[in-house]
């Protein structure tokens, strides 16, 4: 990435989708048919109104049209997730569109219209093309149920779970990385800091929390609606809202590569967020969700990633942009590529950010957030 702006220009995600789906889906279509109808089977060229001679050369012209389609498909596809901006659904609803597309056009233009050629020959054709025909348009409506039944989820998910997604969290996804005592749960060491206790605590509640964390220790609360005993010393309270989005797909608009993060990439990770403050983030964090980044000259210079998940909902939180590459739309691209990678697994997007980070509100609107509540996070040192 150089030292000066990265260029702009448009990018739609669901087009890309839609496009390389649909090219793959020709080229498999056509690629089958060759094989197939034309070489196993014998039952016709792809020009039959010529000499054996030209039903080949059209064989082979159909071949590579079917291999560059096949071809073309998967470069899109490749870019696709190099901007981690690849939807299954929306991808393989393209697939299908293709397949369908094809076998409909073949049966139809080619076949009836044209007749370029007909399925078999010395028979009667009326099962050959009812079967042709019914199995493309069959092909081609998949998209369209498929479509309706990831799109509910996404964007009529339950609000209310949003008012303790760290105990929600600890007792749904994150549960393989919880810790317990009675009702009174947190993160492994290393994972997070949050810890959490039922929403009307008992005294036995916040006994248990105090056994679990230890005499001593920070009892980080997030966003709990919860007040501790009056014995229980306060660290920190700051305010902060919480954003949803309605989980709508986002559009990139710039050609900066960002990359999904692993394990590999902690050190980075933990370097950044030293710089920039994000939040908490510890060696264990990149185990809560997928983590996306921007490198400069390999030095890793923004990203942010998934934490919380309540059930229907993933939080993208970590998003931070080293000071030298501020102002080059850099936080908006990993926030992207997150939200879109949440949106794809049928999920909605949601964040929580300081009440006086005007600046990060505002991006955060401009990429279809909105403000649901506010937020207290309040942290206490267990007594």
């Amino acid at each position: 990435m150089s030292a000066v702006p990265v260029e702009q220009r448009a990018f739609s995600a669901t087009g890309r989708n839609v496009l390389s789906g649909v090219l793959l889906g020709l080229g498999i279509a056509a690629f089958l048919d060759e094989a197939v109808f034309h070489q196993l089977l014998h039952w016709h060229h792809f020009y039959d109104k010529s000499t054996p001679a030209m039903g080949l050369i059209s064989d082979g012209l159909f071949h590579a049209f079917s291999w560059f389609a096949t071809i073309a498909g998967l470069f899109l596809l490749a870019d696709l997730r190099r901007r981690v901006a690849y939807h299954a659904a929306v991808w393989w609803g393209g697939v299908l569109v293709g397949l369908g597309g094809f076998q409909l056009y073949d049966g139809t233009i080619q076949h009836k219209l044209m007749g370029l050629h007909q399925i078999r020959y010395d028979v009667d054709l009326t099962p050959y093309d009812w079967a042709w025909n019914i199995v493309a348009v069959a092909s081609s409506v998949a998209p369209a149920r498929r479509h309706q039944t990831v799109s509910f989820p996404v964007h009529d998910c339950d609000t209310t779970v949003l008012d303790d997604p760290v105990g929600l969290s600890l007792r749904g996804p994150h549960r393989h990385l919880a810790r317990w005592v009675g009702q009174a749960v947190t993160y492994e060491a290393e994972v997070a800091s949050f810890a959490s206790v039922p929403l009307d605590p008992s005294a036995a509640d916040w006994n248990d929390l105090a056994r679990l964390l230890g005499t001593g220790q920070l009892a980080d609360l997030f966003s709990a609606p919860v007040t501790p005993p009056r014995n229980w010393t306060p660290v920190f309270a700051l305010d902060g809202v919480q954003m949803i989005s309605d989980g709508r797909e986002t559009t990139s608009t710039t050609t900066v590569e960002v990359a999904q993060l692993g394990h590999a990439d902690v050190p980075d990770m933990l370097a950044l967020t030293a710089e920039t403050r994000p939040g908490p983030f510890w060696p264990r964090t990149v185990e809560l969700g997928a983590f996306y980044g921007v490198r400069d000259s390999g030095s890793l210079v923004a990203m942010a990633g998934e934490r919380l998940r309540p059930s229907g909902w993933t939080e993208i939180s970590s998003v931070c942009t080293a000071g030298t590459h501020r102002g080059r739309g850099l936080a908006a691209q990993v926030v992207h590529a997150a939200a879109n990678r949440i949106t794809a697994c049928g999920k909605r997007p949601f964040l929580h950010v300081a009440a006086n980070n005007h600046d990060a509100i505002r991006l955060y609107e401009r990429l279809g957030f909105t403000v649901r509540r506010q937020v207290r996070f309040h942290g206490y040192q267990v007594p």
